[in-house]
């Protein structure tokens, strides 16, 4: 469902070919804040501890990090 609205929000934003590339990093991005979302969602629920999400964290914002940087620089 996620994904759809994102598409439908990314497609109406970006429709020029020539912003395919951000298109493709803007949808990356969003999909790891969704990922983040989720991360948090279990913690709060307890279905995670925090030293189980202590990994996880350091990799959605490295690939966070790297997506925003790829953007900033396109």
């Amino acid at each position: 469902y996620h994904s759809k609205i994102m598409d439908d929000i990314l497609s109406a934003c970006l429709l020029r070919s020539s912003q395919k590339g951000v298109g493709d990093l803007l949808r990356g991005a969003l999909e790891i804040i969704l990922e983040f979302g989720i991360l948090m969602s279990d913690l709060r629920s307890g279905q995670m501890q925090e030293y189980e999400a202590a990994g996880p964290l350091e990799d959605l914002f490295s690939a966070y990090r790297r997506k925003m940087v790829n953007l900033v620089s396109s």
